[in-house]
């Protein structure tokens, strides 16, 4: 599925809160997703959701409605994180087992995709 058009919404901040701007699909005229999307990025700028959860910059408008970060290595930084979380934490509910069976199986996954290439 292709990603959101670059260039097809506008949102600027005002006094009171944010004006958007949409440009609705050539020829069809059909603006129903569009206009959801609109909706769902100005809810979370309101919220004050619309920046990214590793880096804190803000996110393009070019990005999904439900994105969470600015670009792949904050994603993959994020995530790197979480597991060295979960791995601490195993440890120190004393599942070192858990632990090794959780390294033994991402190693597994590494020598397969090594081995295979990336499908």
């Amino acid at each position: 599925m292709p990603g959101p058009e670059a260039g097809t919404i506008w949102l600027e901040r005002d006094g009171k809160g944010y004006t958007a701007q949409m440009q609705v699909y050539f020829w069809t005229g059909n603006k129903g997703n569009r206009l959801r999307r609109v909706r769902a990025i100005g809810r979370r700028l309101i919220e004050g959701s619309w920046f990214c959860g590793w880096c804190g910059g803000e996110l393009s408008f070019d990005k999904r409605a439900d994105a969470r970060f600015c670009r792949e290595s904050c994603r993959k930084k994020a995530a790197r994180q979480r597991r060295e979380e979960r791995h601490f934490a195993l440890i120190s509910l004393g599942l070192e087992a858990e632990c090794d069976k959780l390294k033994q199986k991402a190693g597994a996954a590494a020598s397969e995709e090594k081995q295979y290439g990336n499908l």
